[in-house]
């Protein structure tokens, strides 16, 4: 039997997992859905002209992606910040990488898939409503062109090329942060949330502080377009000229730095849990 990974054996744990915890996340699940319920009305009560617009559907939805996604990062682990809990959990006849893996289930896929279904769920009916206040109580004059509809935002697809853009960046941006605060809940006994949120702000200031003094370590006559493009200038009046990498070796340094950090930090977890085994 492969002692590091065996699929029945992982679902096992996924099932006592669920067995465990359907509560907490059913109740998780509400608390959630009441929370979006008072956004949409507090958005209908403040912009009676264009509400649930795509921007506020957008705001709504990566926000509390972001927000809940990462607090409810930070408790995927927490059993491992009780000495009794963490005892019992270390002991199960599993491997740290089904336990990992387990954590990830629930915390990245099963998390992001019930967070978008109870969003569609509740953004359906408020787009419908938007509209037909907008027609109804809105549209004035009525001998102007009747106002498009609102519109569901769609997370997978859009025409809008800027959209799809943020889009992309919000997913990742997303996926970098809530596996911090996983990795977080592992390394940090107590108080994860706290302490990954301070951890990152300073990380954030030393990365600042980083990229605002790298162009004074480059040459008198060089700027810093991105990490890896620098523009020279020369002669009165200036001419530039630009210094890059080959386009294809850009593209996959760019590529590695921003979609390999999650995999990077589930890496990191994994070793710590590890850890945490052979401590005790």
């Amino acid at each position: 039997m492969n002692n590091h990974f065996n699929l029945n054996r992982w679902w096992m744990l996924v099932t006592l997992h669920w067995v465990e915890n359907r509560r907490r996340y059913v109740l998780s699940l509400l608390a959630i859905a009441g929370a979006m319920i008072a956004i949409i009305g507090f958005i209908f009560a403040n912009d009676r002209h264009r509400p649930m617009s795509q921007n506020y559907q957008f705001g709504l939805y990566y926000t509390g992606l972001c927000l809940i996604g990462c607090f409810y990062g930070s408790l995927i682990f927490a059993e491992l910040g009780r000495k009794r809990e963490a005892t019992l959990y270390l002991s199960l006849p599993a491997s740290q990488l089904e336990k990992l893996l387990c954590g990830l289930f629930y915390g990245v896929i099963g998390f992001f898939v019930a967070y978008s279904l109870l969003f569609y769920l509740l953004d359906l009916p408020a787009t419908k409503i938007a509209d037909h206040l907008i027609i109804k109580y809105y549209w004035k004059p009525r001998n102007t062109p009747r106002p498009e509809p609102v519109g569901i935002y769609n997370i997978l697809t859009s025409s809008d090329e800027y959209r799809v853009k943020d889009t992309i960046a919000a997913l990742v941006i997303y996926q970098v942060l809530q596996s911090t605060y996983i990795l977080g809940s592992i390394y940090f006994s107590r108080y994860s949330f706290v302490k990954t949120t301070l951890a990152m702000l300073v990380l954030f200031l030393l990365g600042f502080l980083f990229l605002t003094n790298l162009p004074r370590a480059l040459p008198a006559n060089f700027d810093l377009d991105n990490l890896f493009r620098w523009r020279r200038h020369s002669g009165n009046p200036p001419e530039h000229e630009w210094v890059l990498f080959p386009a294809w070796l850009e593209n996959l340094l760019t590529g590695i730095i921003t979609y390999s950090l999650p995999l990077l930090f589930w890496f990191v977890s994994l070793v710590r849990l590890k850890e945490k085994e052979v401590q005790g």
